[in-house]
């Protein structure tokens, strides 16, 4: 620093009228020095921001995963898949996730056959009749829907036709809005069931079907008033899970026995790779919701190794399940049955290799387990 700068920074004195013309062409060359230093650090900020980018792009291209055979990265997508439940339709897990990351992962996962051969299926029921144009939504409380499982087919049809001709109606728009969204669902659902399965290729199957109860406003509660009935796409996916009935190997179905029929009525030489079958919805527990002359074939597969269900000769034919097979059995045994045979639970005798055997006992308000 210039002598005489640095003695007036120690005093309080004014510069002489020479040295502060110095001072003041020593600033200026200060200032020219400053911008050329800011220049070069902003070239070299941006020279570190180009070498950090390419040191990320090495590590990236040369990061251990991009070494991984198809067959093991494919390994590694079922290790994803969870555990405790059947995957669902949602691009927020796998597999569907996995498609998503890049061109190689896609590839990688639609050639998987064994990462698409498990699917959870939520089926919806929509409004079976259109409103009155005087209809109003309740203020609140629960509605009790009543479902008629006997609607005839040409009925259904005419509500159809009924609602597309409604569809540019203004009073009926908020109803229309509802039909088409849960159409829209449910086509689209139908499609990505369709997809799932050719994806699964000749694999074991594992299907869970559930009735999901679709969300929707205080006004389009009171649609619920005039009933409901199955969509068609709903009853499409049933019908495409029987053409995939050889390769069924794990069946859970929370669904009513009236829209699971084409699949209860299998007989057992359609689906000779079933091993696990659970019913769960109530309808299979109530013998007055059950027809006389529904057997649930299916029961009878003859490599059926687990087994969850009610006991009651009007559901369940139990002469036709192959007892002897069984290791785990979950029974429930309906009011009514001990009298109608208090011998029922003879007939497990030839279970000798059952490993796991529980019983429910149905009372009127509930289901209470025993074990035995």
């Amino acid at each position: 620093m210039d002598p005489v700068i640095t003695s007036l920074l120690q005093t309080n004195d004014a510069a002489s009228p020479s040295d502060a013309t110095q001072i003041r062409e020593l600033w200026k060359e200060d200032i020219v020095l400053l911008a050329a230093v800011e220049q070069e650090l902003a070239a070299l900020k941006q020279k570190r921001r180009a070498l950090q980018a390419s040191i990320r792009n090495y590590r990236t291209v040369l990061a251990p995963i991009r070494l991984l055979s198809t067959d093991i990265l494919q390994y590694i997508f079922l290790l994803t898949l969870p555990d405790d439940r059947n995957p669902a339709m949602s691009s927020k897990e796998s597999p569907l996730l996995l498609s998503q990351v890049c061109s190689t992962w896609r590839q990688a996962a639609l050639t998987a056959p064994r990462l698409w051969s498990r699917l959870h299926i939520p089926l919806i029921r929509k409004s079976a009749k259109r409103p009155s144009r005087n209809l109003r939504a309740p203020l609140g409380g629960i509605a009790t829907v009543v479902h008629n499982q006997q609607q005839q087919n040409d009925e259904e049809e005419e509500e159809e036709e009924e609602e597309e001709k409604h569809d540019n109606d203004p009073s009926n728009s908020e109803y229309d809005r509802y039909v088409r969204k849960m159409n829209s669902v449910m086509s689209n659902r139908r499609k990505m069931v369709e997809q799932w399965l050719m994806r699964a290729g000749i694999t074991d199957l594992s299907i869970s079907m559930v009735e999901a109860t679709p969300s929707f406003s205080s006004t389009t509660f009171s649609f619920l008033l005039n009933g409901q009935k199955w969509t068609r796409h709903s009853m499409d996916i049933v019908n495409i899970l029987v053409k995939y009935s050889s390769q069924l190997a794990a069946l859970d179905l929370d669904i009513p026995a009236g829209v699971a029929e084409p699949i209860l009525g299998l007989p057992p030489s359609k689906v000779p790779r079933l091993r696990s079958l659970i019913f769960r919805n109530f309808e299979y527990y109530v013998v007055a919701q059950a027809k006389a002359s529904s057997k649930h074939p299916i029961v009878g597969a003859p490599n059926i190794r687990s087994l969850k269900v009610p006991i009651s000769a009007p559901v369940i034919d139990v002469t036709g399940v192959r007892w002897g097979n069984l290791i785990n059995l979950d029974l429930t045994i309906l009011p009514g049955s001990w009298d109608q045979d208090p011998k029922l639970l003879r007939g497990f005798s030839p279970a000798a290799k059952i490993l796991s055997f529980s019983v429910f006992t149905s009372r009127t308000h509930g289901v209470f387990r025993d074990r035995t």
